[in-house]
């Protein structure tokens, strides 16, 4: 729903979710809404989605340098795009649109702003041991508005954690997701949830709790269309979110 209306179902499972909203931005190129970003560090510099500015082979995209954040306060922000850190984002063509967990944990980008937003709050971002998911567990989505939703600004979703960790999940040849139990030498890289988006809405964070404070927990990088595709969810979007840990690892 539009952010001016939103408010947790059950604010007790969300403390502070003020907070949480107050670290995000939208990404707007040439006048659009290009994609979503969470603030970090002091609050000049974003993490989102490698794609967001990034073409399939790594090369950055010609409208970089006419993006701003956009925060949920308002305020109107520059960015660098020419010295992004990003992870090493490389889509083989064989796989196209269909991301493996390798590329999907790849799938993130660190963009410097030219100043801290007005009111903006960052939020840290959750290691190892402060990610916790548990199967239908609640968890914060926050973007830009999109097309699918018909309305300006923000949008603020509470959404379902799907799966029961640890567990490995992937999108296949076929675009569906393929999960599996983990095994002792697997890592957590990427998390299934429901929530519902559209075009836009990449890197937008997914924001968890961990010891009552929200963290981030992930972006989204990568979903899957279609009601016949996410029948366990009955929506249009069901979305695979990643990267987590131990990619957000090496975030400074």
């Amino acid at each position: 729903m539009p952010l001016a209306d939103f408010a947790p179902d059950d604010p007790t499972q969300f403390p502070g979710w003020e907070d949480a909203i107050a670290a995000v931005v939208r990404v707007s190129c040439r006048g659009g809404t290009t994609g979503g970003g969470v603030l970090i560090g002091e609050g000049d510099r974003m993490l989102t989605a490698a794609h967001v500015f990034l073409n399939e082979d790594g090369s950055h995209r010609a409208r970089n340098p006419d993006c701003v954040a956009i925060h949920t306060g308002g305020d109107v922000v520059t960015l660098n795009t020419v010295g992004l850190k990003a992870g090493p984002f490389r889509v083989p063509p064989e796989l196209g649109s269909h991301l493996s967990v390798p590329i999907t944990r790849a799938d993130w980008a660190i963009v410097q702003l030219s100043r801290v937003p007005l009111s903006a709050r960052p939020l840290p971002v959750a290691t190892a041991d402060d990610l916790i998911l548990e199967e239908g567990r609640p968890i914060l989505n926050v973007t830009g508005g999109t097309a699918s939703y018909r309305t300006e600004g923000f949008l603020a979703q509470t959404c379902r954690y799907r799966g029961v960790p640890p567990t490995t999940s992937i999108l296949d040849a076929a675009g569906e997701i393929v999960g599996r139990a983990a095994e002792p030498r697997d890592t957590l890289d990427i998390a299934r949830y429901d929530c519902d988006s559209g075009s836009g809405a990449s890197g937008s964070p997914m924001i968890g709790w961990s010891e009552g404070r929200p963290m981030i927990w992930g972006i989204l990088t990568d979903s899957l269309r279609g009601r016949d595709r996410c029948p366990d969810i009955g929506r249009t979007f069901c979305y695979t979110a990643g990267p987590l840990t131990p990619a957000m690892d090496i975030v400074p």
